[in-house]
């Protein structure tokens, strides 16, 4: 199963979802162990740049999955301290080093403290933040000084010598930082996946607030995506969430907004099904599972197969829907060259996209055409001749295709919005009328994005 991730806030899980009152202590301790491997990997401890304000989830398929420190959040903030301007999700390939290297360059040749501001305002705070805090030690080491070294351990090595000696100095050490920061990124992502974070969280954290918060993570996820594969599988994560045995009562602060199982229900249903439910607060945990669950009952899931003139692709998905039969061999022969001679006749048509059913019409695929009709038909089976027959022929509109296809066949059968064709001796020309209707630019785009939305 694919792994996918998302993130969570550290003050969220502080302030919501820790046991007793030490959530600090607890924050304290988590920064420390990310900042460990931040020390580890790049050799440096850098004064005022955190790395642990989010952690990421990575999850493949469990409720809650492992938890630990989110590179993602490292990219953002490595991007952001030099500066360099990130137009939607970052994509951390060879263009993203490139641009990295060009404003290195540019800090290096910062040659005043405004320019510095100007360009590097992070750093450039960072500076004014080393200043203040190395003044305060050394005024403490005279007044107070100690034997066991602590005020010298509080001196990161590139502030001691960069704030002491000059401005230059200090752009060199901070060069060299994050040059560091970007040659070693891939060695600190591996050692980040490393690491996991479940027991310490599980130990003084509760894990029904845990599990609340990673399930509204995931369905915000599914919302914020365009892309159909990775919005089912953050969907199947809520979904477990919904069925498994955590306790659903509670609720938890969100961005000063309070959020529980009503919510996460209210989007997981608009998401999967692409349909508005508003919930009454009335109703109870058990009542909220119960109309998801029915919901799924309604809904007919369906799986588009590649492009191709061929159905190998498609048999993988297919369980026939019919019995074996006790007939004489020739008429079994019958039943399978009626069968061959429907696969061929739907293989030569010039569809554009098949899509086979999984649930509750499992056994019929549909053709998509250019002029926006659909034809539903049963599959022909070659281990139970039957198929060869076929049921009835389903004639509907693309832009109709979802609605009419959570209905079952009898219902089907009674809308005026679909055409019913038998298999009868010219079924062949009935279905051939209907693929050669003419079309035009908006039916074939209606085509595209059925198949689009149902592509796999």
């Amino acid at each position: 199963m694919k792994t996918i991730k998302t993130q969570l806030s550290l003050e969220v899980l502080i302030k919501q979802c820790a046991k007793d009152d030490n959530a600090i202590k607890y924050l304290k301790d988590i920064t420390h162990a990310t900042n460990e491997i931040v020390h580890d990997v790049f050799k440096f401890q850098k004064l005022n740049c955190s790395f642990s304000d989010k952690l990421e989830i990575r999850n493949n398929g469990e409720i809650i999955g492992y938890i630990g420190p989110s590179y993602d959040e490292f990219l953002e903030k490595l991007c952001l301290f030099l500066n360099l301007p990130v137009d939607g999700k970052i994509i951390d390939d060879e263009n993203l080093t490139n641009k990295l290297n060009l404003r290195l360059m540019v800090l290096s040749s910062i040659k005043t403290e405004k320019e510095l501001k100007q360009e590097f305002p992070y750093i450039y705070n960072d500076l004014m933040e080393g200043r203040k805090i190395m003044g305060k030690i050394t005024e403490q080491e005279k007044n107070y000084p100690r034997e066991d070294n602590y005020y010298e351990e509080q001196k990161h090595q590139y502030y001691r010598y960069g704030l002491r000696r000059s401005l230059s100095k200090f752009i060199t050490t901070q060069t060299q930082v994050y040059r560091r920061f970007v040659e070693r990124r891939n060695l600190y992502k591996e050692e980040i996946s490393k690491r996991n974070y479940n027991d310490y969280l599980m130990k003084y954290f509760d894990a029904p607030s845990i599990a609340l918060y990673a399930t509204y993570s995931f369905v915000q996820a599914a919302k914020n995506t365009d892309n159909r594969l990775e919005k089912e599988e953050y969907l199947k994560v809520v979904r477990n969430y919904l069925l498994s045995k955590y306790n659903m009562l509670r609720s938890i602060k969100i961005n000063y907004q309070k959020v529980g199982i009503k919510n996460i229900i209210e989007t997981y249903i608009a998401e999967k099904y692409d349909c508005l439910c508003k919930l009454s607060d009335a109703l109870c945990v058990e009542e909220l599972i119960e109309i998801v669950k029915a919901k799924e009952e309604d809904n007919v899931e369906w799986v588009m197969i590649p492009v191709g003139r061929n159905t190998r692709m498609t048999k993988h998905y297919i369980k026939s829907r019919y019995t074996k039969l006790k007939l004489p061999e020739y008429e079994l022969d019958i039943l399978r060259q009626k069968g061959r001679e429907k696969e061929e006749f739907y293989e030569k048509t010039p569809y554009i996209g098949k899509i086979i059913g999984l649930s509750k019409y499992q056994g019929y695929r549909g053709y998509i055409y250019p002029n926006g009709e659909v034809l539903l038909d049963t599959v022909y089976n070659e281990n139970n001749p039957k198929s060869g027959r076929g049921c009835a022929i389903y004639n509907f509109k693309v832009e109709d295709f979802e609605r009419l296809s959570k209905l079952d066949k009898t219902h089907l059968m009674d809308t005026n919005k679909v055409k019913r064709i038998i298999h009868s001796k010219n079924w062949k020309e009935k279905a051939q009328q209907i693929i050669d209707i003419e079309g035009n630019e908006e039916k074939l785009a209606k085509a595209k994005a059925l198949i689009k939305k149902y592509q796999k």
